[in-house]
């Protein structure tokens, strides 16, 4: 554990900063004083302190190093985090399987998945929300409840550990193509006024629903675009809002921020974003990650905030408007946009060769995606069929593209259907599977 020292002063910051916004996630799985008791019961044990309770504490703690680095820049606390993380993974490891159903043991499966997420380990981060949101179940977190006024606080604060885990479950459901835990005739429970998260994991669950799921896949296409562009118009408001409140915190766009991180972290919700002008709003989103990235290349702390944006709003998505606007280069053969696209996968590798491997790999994914482009604009009708796309994809160990789907049939089937690549890249979870598993196989 970090040293006692550094773990009050970032406790007394975290006190003194309740309300900031980079805080407010954490406050919406555990109070957090309650995350500073645990903390306290950990370096101050007198009768122990229980597995959950060291992975709320190393979780917790990890995040607010993290967060006090990048507003002090204190040197230490970049290790501190790494350290509180480690202990969070090792833990999260033995964590037994049957563990009884409790406040604290939704909280510290939830930490586990943002830190499945974090390290762009999907289907570890699926095994941890799913099993939070059955817990909830179990305690009934989805309905509502009658309490006494001494048990509010308590009652408040379980309500916003549900939506917590809500947000998270819908998201990560989509990104793997899976059916959510949390149905909508089994929630009672009033949302949380005016929270746009929730507006919007509820837009991602209808989307599975009414969308992707088999069921939906069998509608006929009329039916499925009303309901996209439905989808879409309410997606829109939520991107109005998530502006407003950049807004509203940030000022004006010729005014410079004090906290810039902040703004990436808000930006990182609208960042999906769809519109009827498909095309626009994706080269709009891409020069939104250009200004993000702009400011992480502006931290001391570089590898460490970018591997934090790119995981949240690159590979969780992941990212739409790269499959939009590849999707449209394949059809226009329009070499300026694959050029922009390009761009935008240099824009995520990171800096120094000291940086850990696995901050690169979306990166690599991207620039594999877009040499294939690149070589099927570029491909000759006359190449003899046997020829395969392969390519060097040493990050990958060793594998090629044809570890993911990828033949000698491709150009003849891109030549029948040229829709075809559009829609292997939108429906097949395998290419996100393979950065998962590579990344920490």
């Amino acid at each position: 554990m970090p040293p006692q020292v550094s773990v009050v002063a970032v406790l007394r910051w975290a006190k003194e900063n309740v309300s900031n916004s980079r805080l407010t996630w954490l406050a919406q799985i555990l109070p957090l004083t309650e995350f500073t008791h645990i903390c306290q019961n950990i370096y101050f044990s007198v009768d122990g302190y229980s597995d959950t309770d060291y992975i709320l504490a190393n979780g917790y703690l990890s995040y607010i190093f993290f967060e006090n680095l990048v507003v002090s820049e204190q040197p230490n606390f970049a290790e501190y985090s790494q350290l509180c993380r480690e202990n969070l993974e090792t833990a999260l490891a033995k964590l037994p399987v049957l563990t009884p159903s409790s406040m604290n043991v939704i909280a510290a499966l939830t930490l586990g998945a943002y830190n499945a997420v974090e390290n762009s380990q999907a289907n570890a981060a699926w095994a941890f929300i799913s099993a939070a949101a059955s817990h909830c179940l179990m305690l009934g977190y989805n309905r509502i409840r009658t309490h006494s006024d001494d048990a509010e606080s308590l009652t408040t604060a379980e309500e916003r550990l549900f939506w917590a885990v809500y947000r998270l479950e819908k998201g990560i459901s989509l990104r793997l193509g899976r059916p959510s835990c949390l149905r909508s005739r089994d929630i009672l429970l009033p949302p949380i006024p005016h929270d746009i998260r929730i507006k919007m994991a509820n837009i991602q669950g209808r989307a599975y629903d009414e969308l992707y799921s088999p069921g939906s896949l069998m509608r006929d296409d009329f039916e499925r675009n009303c309901i996209a562009k439905s989808l879409a118009a309410e997606l829109r408001q939520c991107i109005v809002g998530t502006h407003a409140d950049i807004m509203r915190v940030f000022g004006s766009k010729g005014e410079t921020p004090t906290d810039p991180f902040g703004k990436v972290y808000l930006q990182f919700d609208c960042s999906g974003g769809v519109s009827d002008e498909c095309l626009t709003v994706a080269r709009e989103a891409l020069q939104i990650h250009e200004q993000c990235i702009a400011t992480v290349r502006g931290c001391q702390h570089e590898p460490l905030m970018l591997a934090r944006y790119v995981n949240w709003a690159i590979v969780h998505c992941p990212f739409p408007p790269f499959s939009i606007l590849i999707t449209y280069v394949i059809h226009s053969a329009d070499e300026s946009e694959l050029c922009n696209l390009e761009r935008f996968a240099a824009s995520l590798e990171p800096l120094g060769s000291s940086v850990a491997s696995d901050l690169a790999q979306p990166s690599h994914l991207y620039r594999l995606l877009c040499k294939a482009t690149r070589l099927y604009i570029r491909f000759d009708t006359t190449l003899p069929t046997s020829e395969t796309l392969e390519f060097n994809t040493s990050g990958f160990s060793g594998s090629s593209l044809l570890d993911i789907g990828w033949s000698s049939s491709i150009p003849g089937q891109l030549q029948q259907d040229p829709e075809w690549l559009g829609e292997w890249w939108n429906g097949n979870q395998l290419v996100m599977g393979v950065l998962d598993q590579n990344t920490y196989s």
